[in-house]
């Protein structure tokens, strides 16, 4: 199975940086071999409609950082799955913990968001994961049975969900759990979700938190890792090739 790189550019990038990266990093990406792990951006909104047409041609897949609960409506800011997959995204990220944190994003929302954009076809990134608290007092695999069991419907496969292990305390901090913590919770995910989805292949588990090309290549190795979710890491055409690379 390839591996998925996923780039997460949060908010940030103009117009201008943002079309600079991803033109150097197709080209690159299109002259790959076949071995090379699948990679998908997913810019700010605001950028999404002119990276489309860039990525027209390219092996690069386009997603969104998020999406609605709803397909159209009275619901100022926010955007849909129906209007990302109308601007060519084949993936949308839920459930990242800067939206819980910020957002006060519930499980409840996250599947609502989730089964939408299933519904529409869109492949969706689950992100899940523990803050320090919860860590310290031994609750990570509670925690995370709890937004597994919440969140994944039976709508949910192996070709169309990929569940995001993100410990939150990691994230931008630059340290990253041991690797024996990373495979621990990477395996209780595997297990977990075959047993909430469908099919018989387990859903590709993603690694997320201060990912970088000091560490990718002992990540990606590690037992039921995937791939990856990078976000400051992926604003630089080098470090994040680095990190498709390793």
């Amino acid at each position: 199975m390839k591996k998925l790189i996923v780039a997460n550019w949060k908010m940030n990038m103009t117009k201008a940086s943002g079309i600079s990266l991803v033109k150097s990093l197709s080209v690159k990406i299109n002259r790959s071999n076949s071995s090379s792990p699948k990679v998908v951006v997913c810019p700010p909104f605001t950028l999404i409609s002119e990276i489309s047409k860039i990525l027209k041609s390219s092996k690069i897949s386009l997603g969104g950082q998020d999406c609605s609960t709803d397909s159209f409506g009275a619901f100022t800011g926010d955007i849909s799955s129906l209007m990302l997959k109308d601007l060519g995204c084949k993936y949308v990220i839920v459930g990242h913990s800067e939206r819980r944190e910020h957002h006060n994003e519930s499980e409840k929302i996250i599947k609502n968001k989730l089964d939408l954009a299933l519904s529409l076809g869109l492949k969706v990134i689950l992100c899940v994961g523990e803050k320090m608290q919860e860590r310290k007092k031994g609750n990570t695999i509670r925690i995370i049975t709890r937004q597994l069991q919440l969140s994944i419907s039976k709508k949910c496969n192996n070709k169309n969900t990929i569940i995001a292990y993100e410990p939150v305390w990691s994230i931008g901090s630059g340290v990253t759990p041991k690797d024996s913590e990373i495979c621990d919770v990477h395996n209780f995910i595997k297990n977990k979700s075959s047993q909430l989805s469908i099919g018989d292949k387990p859903l590709m588990v993603l690694y997320g938190g201060s990912v970088n090309p000091k560490n990718s290549k002992n990540i990606l190795s590690l037992q039921n890792v995937d791939g990856a979710l990078v976000g400051g890491a992926s604003l630089k055409l080098k470090s994040f090739l680095d990190i498709i690379k390793s």
